[in-house]
């Protein structure tokens, strides 16, 4: 039930993005990338691997590949995400995705780069981070397939290996071609996984695995997620429910619930953020890698 709870929020906050970058009437060229660049899983699933420890601090957690939704799962509103998609372009940040994914180390949230590989260097500085001040903490770079064609991306898991951080890459495979990355992570020294997202509950539960191997010092992990035809139209959260209806485990009074919930929460916040209630967008700085290894 919490996960199909998480995955209905997302579509709800995926949706009212999607209302927020393409209004009706409107002749403004899309900014948000297309849904297969987003997807529900495996972000959200990846997302609630993650943990916080009650001394040093959350999991931290990068996107490339996705959708933002995953940081309601880490603690972030729904108002601040939509907030933050709404606000005008910030010239000073040309690096930066258009995603309104935020950047904030001591919530544990590194903002994406549009430079392909970049966010795997910064990832394993960050896990590094962990390693050198020995906390029980982990780095998850959610990430594309396509940036494993740069060489800044290599260099990132080259880093990782040698220093054995606590660094647990999950690459969006979809219908990726050719052989599976998963075998240039076992030259690298990694401990790897692949995983369908065919089921949502197994990326949660292989992300988790791994996430547990870094955590307890076996380095850095390599979870390959291949699109394996079961999230029909790109709506795990349906899929799940389905699955759960079928296998007598949720009722239509409970699904109707949760999904009555989830769309008032964001419809609610929609309404202040196009109202102009509430605080203004933030004003996303240029990420700053090092600030995560400040102490």
């Amino acid at each position: 039930m919490d996960l199909l709870g998480d995955l209905v929020r997302a579509r709800a906050l995926e949706r009212a993005l999607d209302a927020l970058s393409d209004p009706p009437g409107s002749s403004a060229p899309r900014l948000r990338p297309p849904a297969e660049a987003r997807r529900i899983s495996p972000a959200v699933p990846a997302a609630r691997a993650l943990g916080t420890d009650p001394r040093h601090g959350p999991d931290a957690l990068a996107l490339r590949a996705g959708s933002v939704a995953a940081a309601l799962v880490r603690g972030v509103g729904a108002e601040e995400l939509l907030r933050a998609a709404s606000a005008p372009p910030d010239p000073r940040t040309p690096a930066r995705d258009p995603e309104p994914f935020p950047h904030d180390p001591e919530r544990g949230l590194i903002a994406p780069f549009r430079r392909p590989g970049s966010l795997m260097e910064v990832m394993a500085g960050v896990a590094l981070s962990f390693r050198i001040r020995a906390q029980p903490r982990v780095a998850l770079l959610l990430d594309r397939a396509s940036s494993a064609s740069s060489g800044d991306w290599h260099e990132g898991l080259c880093v990782a290996a040698a220093r054995e951080v606590p660094l647990v890459v999950v690459v969006d495979g979809g219908e990726r071609a050719g052989p599976p990355l998963t075998e240039r992570g076992e030259a690298y020294g990694y401990r790897v996984w692949q995983v369908e997202d065919r089921d949502p509950r197994a990326v949660e539960a292989v992300v988790r695995e791994a996430v547990g191997v870094a955590r307890g010092g076996g380095g850095p992990c390599l979870v390959e997620v291949s699109t394996g035809g079961g999230v029909e139209a790109g709506d795990p959260a349906a899929w799940l429910e389905e699955t759960l209806r079928a296998a007598g485990g949720l009722g239509d009074e409970a699904v109707d619930r949760l999904v009555g919930d989830a769309e008032a929460e964001i419809a609610q916040a929609l309404a202040r953020v196009l109202e102009g209630v509430g605080d203004p967008a933030p004003v996303h700085p240029q990420p700053n890698a090092w600030r995560t290894l400040e102490p």
